[in-house]
């Protein structure tokens, strides 16, 4: 069964229809990571490896931190495909790659501030989707998951154009530190309605629990790691060519790259991918015209029905990765209006396809926004548009976190309003500080219903970082031959004794940083409210203007982010002034 309709909704304003993955008759799988390749620290490994390997820990930072070093074993490998639960282990190999979908509602969406910094893992850091997956979709939630929240992770220095062993110097940086950074991805925000799809796979450095006594017990979660494909949309005004001005207008994003970062895609062309869109709600206009030859003839009135408008937009996606589709490929959306339910009413929602398998070459990466409005001949729709603009002024800091030492490591602070993300960061963070200066504006274009979101997260940045930023190819693993270790033959395989060689090497390039991981800034997210003195989060521009009811004055804002091992205590606060406009008539 798949879906083929959906229900006008501003809060979920698309879906998407026939997919393959849909199903909402199956059960949640059982997390048995264990069964579909995931080691034990403890099971799999012989006891002299293990001593072997806590030595070379103890020789270099003093100490064995269990837990860090019990994860680090844990990701050989670190991520297993689900689709081989109930096959035969001989039969694995033969198993092609499957594609899985998700649809759902964010609740986080941010790019994590710690990873496995070995380029076999993570070529950069990972951008986690947090979201509660959809009717049809749950069963892709196992047992071993916690909460409602399912995760996909999508390696940013795979989605990116960088060049990780060269010298072009094209490589991320910590202002920014992904190819969708100082540019209008309209790239995915907590409280949004997204889809995506890639592998889906057990997370093996998380499992439930274990028991010392076998190797199949405890339950890992499942995610989509790494994605493939990416969709979203926002409530925007929009300028079309054919307007004099913005009009209300629906912007639905779609992303697709075949590099994910351990693991790739043969190609991003092999199936097309449908939707339904919500559009703007319109009233069909009676004009008035003079109709004939004369001065004399009558004015007559005329009803004028809705005309869409469409834009496509390529540019802003040619900071991904390798050969880019763009207008002209072929494969440019193919947009359909849906017949109204009501009779005599406009039509309200759209059919958007995006045809991949029209793609002809060797293409990598396809992004696209598809902006859908409405012909405004009589200005109707603009009279409801503002100009908005906002500008990040400053962080009012309130807590130093564990180990922070003035001149140590680096202070990282990005945010995302409406889809547009920008970091910002520091390394003269002194433990006395109090405050961190922000320069980052934006404008935009509102109806008086749609809203102004706004969220932010960061890291303090201590070894992980420093090795992540690293050539590619001086953390990149190695065997004894000076060949570097590939995922399938070297990773995810059964022969203990090889991967506990791959796991000496792993420690003795990380061992400095098992008990120096970077730390986690506090998350500000809309829809959560700390200080009564912060500012709602969404706020819809009619709400805005309320605020202050003349154009151009100055609104001050704050939002407040709350510590991650303590909810009840503040890590910053951060402050923005909003003004908004009337555009002339």
């Amino acid at each position: 069964m798949s879906v083929n309709e959906k229900a006008y909704n501003r809060r979920k304003p698309f879906t998407r229809i026939e997919s393959p993955s849909y199903d909402d008759t199956r059960a949640r799988v059982t997390g048995r990571g264990f069964d579909c390749g995931c080691r034990s620290p403890f099971n799999d490994y012989d006891p002299s490896v293990l001593e072997h390997l806590g030595m070379i820990v103890f020789n270099i930072v003093g100490a064995l931190p269990t837990m860090a070093f019990k994860k680090l074993l844990a990701t050989m490998p670190a991520w297993v495909p689900v689709i081989r639960e109930n096959v035969p282990e001989s039969a694995w190999r033969a198993l092609p790659e499957q594609e899985h979908e998700v649809e759902g509602i964010l609740s986080e969406s941010f790019q994590t501030w710690t990873d496995v910094p070995v380029k076999q893992w993570h070529l950069w850091y990972d951008w986690n989707f947090h979201l509660v997956p959809a009717t049809g979709y749950k069963y892709l939630h196992g047992l071993g998951n916690h909460g409602r929240n399912m995760e996909c992770e999508w390696d940013c220095g795979g989605m990116g154009d960088y060049d990780f062993d060269g010298l072009s110097g094209r490589r991320p940086t910590l202002d920014k530190p992904g190819p969708m950074f100082g540019r209008d991805w309209a790239w995915p925000m907590p409280m949004q309605n997204v889809w995506l799809t890639g592998r889906w796979i057990y997370d093996c450095g998380h499992a439930s629990g274990e028991d010392k006594t076998g190797p199949n017990v405890g339950l890992m979660r499942s995610e989509l790691h790494p994605c493939k494909a990416v969709a979203t949309a926002r409530w925007e005004a929009v300028k079309f060519n054919e307007n004099e001005r913005h009009v209300p207008a629906i912007q639905f994003m779609f992303f697709g790259c075949r590099r994910g970062g351990y693991k790739d895609f043969r190609s991003i062309n092999d199936q097309d991918y449908e939707f339904i869109v919500d559009l703007p709600k319109e009233k069909s206009e009676t004009v008035g015209f003079p109709i004939g030859h004369t001065p004399n003839f009558a004015v007559n009135t005329l009803l004028v029905r809705p005309r869409l408008l469409i834009k496509l937009d390529y540019e802003p996606f040619k900071t991904a990765y390798g050969q880019k589709a763009g207008a002209g490929d072929s494969a440019d959306p193919r947009i359909e209006l849906l017949p109204s339910v009501r009779p005599g009413e406009p039509p309200c929602q759209a059919r958007v396809c995006i045809p991949l398998t029209q793609l002809a070459g060797n293409i990598d990466t396809y992004g696209v926004i598809v902006s859908l409005g409405w012909f405004d001949p009589t200005r109707i729709r603009a009279a409801k548009v503002k100009k908005v603009n906002i500008a990040f002024t400053h962080i009012k800091r309130f807590d130093i976190h564990e180990g922070f030492v003035s001149g140590e490591g680096e202070w990282q602070f990005k945010v995302g309003v409406n889809g547009r993300w920008h970091a910002v960061s520091d390394s003269g963070v002194s433990r006395e500080s109090l405050s961190m200066r922000l320069s980052i504006r934006e404008t935009f274009y509102l109806a008086e219903d749609d809203e102004l979101v706004i969220t932010a997260h960061g890291m303090e940045e201590d070894s992980v970082g420093g090795i992540m930023r690293e050539n590619g190819w001086d953390r990149t693993l190695k065997d004894p031959d000076n060949a570097p270790y590939t995922w399938n033959d070297d990773i995810d395989q059964r022969d203990n004794n090889h991967a506990s060689g791959v796991a000496r090497e792993m420690v003795g390039k990380l061992a400095t940083t098992l008990n120096n991981q970077n730390d986690k800034l506090g998350v500000i997210n809309p829809g959560e409210k700390f200080l009564q003195t912060d500012t709602a989060n969404p706020i819809t521009l009619q709400k805005l203007m309320e605020l202050k009811s003349q154009p151009g004055r100055e609104i001050r804002c704050q939002l407040t982010a709350r510590r991650d091992d303590n909810r009840n205590k503040i890590d910053y606060i951060l402050f923005y002034r909003v003004t908004w406009e009337d555009l002339a008539n």
